[in-house]
């Protein structure tokens, strides 16, 4: 099991094809975001949690690249 802790305003997991493995736990405070994915697949594995801030805290975020039309 993994458990990860952030304080206010942070950012837990950030990157591309996220997975949250199951029996993991994110904990993020307020103003904070669990996940912040910039593409791929975002996967919660069963099991995983996660926690989020009263005050505008985020679970999940994903920012789409932007497309290039040719």
């Amino acid at each position: 099991m993994r458990k990860s802790v952030l304080e206010k305003n942070a950012i837990g997991m950030y990157g591309y094809n996220s997975i949250l493995g199951g029996a993991s736990s994110l904990i993020v405070g307020d103003g904070g975001i669990g996940i912040y994915s910039r593409g791929g697949d975002v996967t919660l594995n069963l099991g995983s949690k996660i926690k989020i801030g009263k005050n505008k805290a985020t679970g999940i975020y994903y920012a789409q690249k932007e497309w290039k039309y040719f």
